[in-house]
């Protein structure tokens, strides 16, 4: 982006970058799955719009992953991001501690808009797509249908609908 910020996007995701970006503030809006890398600045924060969440630079590379719906994941690789549900209470500022995301953190929004925080559980296969791999521990397998398709235009069935639940 025109600040200096890389972004790289997963097979069928879509960024839309406002039209003044980087004027007074740096947002985007994320479908899909997208990996940035972004030059801190205090003067213009950051943002991901991720469908029920936001997710501002704190100084970081991290992912953020919405498939349409209401659940947001965020996988911090370096320094810190805040994770709120859109509306949440926060400041331009101050994050709640407990939805502040540091490297090593994943967090996830939770369709009932509870933010969850596993500190310290994320690892190099979380970013394993970024290098053209696709890696899956105790995943259902809809998820992994889903990124067949997207990834490789595969469709997968199941003739047994509880198949898509098991890991």
């Amino acid at each position: 982006l025109p600040d200096g910020t890389r972004v790289v996007l997963a097979p069928g995701s879509r960024l839309t970058v406002a039209a003044r970006y980087g004027d007074a503030a740096r947002e985007v809006a994320l479908e899909g799955l997208a990996y940035f890398d972004v030059p801190h600045d205090d003067r213009r924060p950051f943002r991901v719009r991720a469908g029920p969440a936001t997710v501002r630079d704190l100084g970081t590379a991290f992912t953020v992953r919405h498939d349409g719906g209401t659940a947001v994941a965020v996988h911090v690789v370096t320094g810190a991001v805040a994770f709120e549900p859109v509306g949440g209470q926060q400041t331009a500022t101050t994050p709640a501690p407990d939805r502040t995301l540091r490297a090593g953190d994943l967090g996830a929004l939770a369709p009932d808009g509870t933010v969850r925080v596993r500190r310290g559980a994320a690892s190099a296969d979380d970013l394993a797509w970024t290098r053209r791999r696709l890696v899956y521990r105790g995943a259902p397998l809809a998820e992994v249908r889903a990124d067949l398709r997207r990834w490789y235009g595969l469709e997968l069935r199941f003739d047994d609908p509880a198949l898509a639940e098991r890991t």
